[in-house]
């Protein structure tokens, strides 16, 4: 269950059911946490971040994101087919298979997201990069938009994860133009407190 804050306290909430489904809302205003679980827990989250530098507005897909008018809470329309069961099953063996690494973002302590326990997660899909706006600018390259190293280092999952994804739900995630989402992680046993992404930009 994925409880999304609608008042003031957290008692004052709407639960959404996100087993094996995908649950789309404005991450940035509304607060949400995931609810405690047994066993092994995999959340897939899809999301866009703003590739432009300031001022710069050279990244067309951040600009439309940007620009998008807000979308109300809305399940994303998914298939249940043996295919899609078949990739599943593909996709969860590989992830049952690899080590994830903790979430290294805030290197005194854990992400305030993440309570007093660390997230373990992979991320995949484009990525803003690190890279010195100068040193990117002498290449040619005038935003951030960058593809993430693990979608090499860890190419098998990813490519797992897009064949799950383009059976699932079609065009929901990819790094081509078409993709509703270009970014995503994938968490194992991550207990999110309450909070707002205030990073990503779009519904």
């Amino acid at each position: 269950m994925s409880p999304v804050q609608r008042g003031s306290t957290p008692r004052a909430y709407d639960a959404h059911d996100i087993r094996h489904q995908l649950l789309q809302f404005d991450s940035q205003r509304l607060l949400h946490k995931n609810a405690p679980w047994e066993g092994t827990r995999y959340a897939i989250v899809f999301f866009n971040k703003d590739i432009n530098y300031r001022d710069d507005p050279r990244d067309k897909r951040s600009v439309k994101l940007q620009r998008a008018p807000p979308q109300p809470l809305t399940h994303i329309p998914t298939r249940r087919t043996p295919d899609v069961l078949a990739a599943r099953h593909r996709l969860v063996t590989l992830l049952d298979r690899t080590r994830f690494p903790e979430d290294r973002s805030a290197a005194a302590r854990p992400h305030s997201k993440y309570g007093t326990k660390r997230g373990t997660f992979l991320s995949f899909g484009v990525s803003q990069s690190r890279k010195p706006r100068a040193t990117r600018r002498a290449q040619g390259l005038y935003t951030r938009r960058a593809m993430n190293r693990n979608n090499t280092l860890y190419g098998e999952v990813y490519k797992a994860l897009l064949a799950y994804m383009e059976a699932f739900a079609p065009q929901t995630f990819g790094t081509h133009a078409k993709a509703k989402y270009q970014t995503c992680i994938v968490a194992k046993d991550s207990q999110c407190e309450w909070h707002r992404d205030t990073g990503n930009i779009g519904n």
